[in-house]
């Protein structure tokens, strides 16, 4: 067996500072309502504390790992092409700016994609923008964005939170992310922000496909120990709530992924998922090597691994009035 010890943690990677946010947002009234708070001071006895504690805990998570992210998370490109067209098809051309927002953007690599591809099929100028929780995560996607050039903004905020007035953006984006938000009121401000007829898009995991992922089928306790997953029916339902949201579709997106051990037993050492930081380091390294024995009884090739990392969409449109 190979040896793995958790990853030391630099500290320089929690000395981070707000982003700069750009004059896209901070100088239109018709987007931004109000400075953001990412911290916000609640009771930790209660519900809400204790919720606030794991969206805390989740923070941390992205700021240490923030650096490395990009490296150990592969891109949908399906998903990407499948809610660009989407988008394109449902946005309202005779607009001159298209207002795309991605919560929980992360380092805003989805965001680029999309917006990207929206820019390249639609006559309107696509004004992206990202928020999220993490400042560490939004400095990285300042790095991205520089060499992409598409002159995204971002905010640090939460998602049961937005800054935005309302009926102020065009569609409203999730990847990856949803999980970690309260889902019931992410729902309203989402509902709240998006224009009449504007679209909201998550992309995320269920339970069932989780349990199905090479982590779910071969790491110990992987998919008993990540308890966040909504599965398919609770976004349903949430979306359908208020009444607010309508043209509610769901639609399954096979995505198999070819690897190596080699890579697979990086991304657990580096925090691929957050799912990893519920283990005692001590465990953790037991649950590596079980991983690793399990793999190599079930595959020929460590070098080439084809595993299932299937996902769904979950797509809705705000009522026009």
């Amino acid at each position: 067996m190979i040896g793995h010890s958790r990853p030391t943690i630099r500290s320089g990677l929690r000395e981070h500072t707000r982003p700069t946010i750009g004059s896209g947002i901070g100088e239109d009234p018709k987007i931004l309502s109000i400075n953001p708070r990412a911290n916000i001071e609640i009771p930790l006895g209660t519900d809400e504390g204790k919720k606030h504690a794991r969206t805390w805990q989740s923070s941390e998570h992205f700021t240490e790992v923030s650096s490395q992210y990009e490296t150990f998370r592969e891109l949908d490109l399906r998903a990407v092409h499948i809610i660009s067209e989407l988008l394109a098809g449902a946005i309202n051309q005779r607009c001159p700016v298209v207002r795309l927002l991605d919560v929980g953007t992360g380092e805003g690599r989805y965001l680029d994609a999309v917006s990207e591809s929206l820019s390249a099929s639609l006559a309107n100028r696509v004004l992206p923008i990202g928020v999220d929780l993490s400042p560490a995560m939004l400095t990285q996607a300042h790095v991205r964005n520089r060499h992409v050039g598409l002159g995204s903004q971002y905010l640090v905020s939460a998602s049961e939170k937005l800054p935005f007035l309302t009926a102020s953006c065009d569609a409203i984006t999730s990847f990856n992310a949803v999980h970690h938000f309260d889902l019931a009121r992410f729902v309203s401000e989402a509902s709240r922000v998006l224009i009449p007829s504007g679209q909201l898009v998550l992309y995320t995991r269920t339970p069932e496909q989780n349990r199905r992922t090479i982590w779910g089928r071969y790491f110990p306790e992987f998919a008993t120990r990540e308890t966040k997953l909504y599965h398919r029916s609770d976004l349903q339902l949430a979306l359908q709530a208020d009444g607010v949201l309508d043209s509610i579709r769901v639609q399954m997106i096979p995505w198999k992924i070819t690897t190596s051990l080699s890579r697979l037993i990086e991304q657990v050492v580096h925090f691929h998922y957050s799912t990893f930081r519920l283990y005692p380091s001590d465990l953790l390294r037991e649950a590596i090597d079980t991983f690793e024995y399990r793999v190599r009884q079930e595959f020929s090739d460590m070098e080439r691994i084809t595993c299932e990392n299937d996902h769904i969409i979950v797509m809705a449109k705000r009522a026009s009035s």
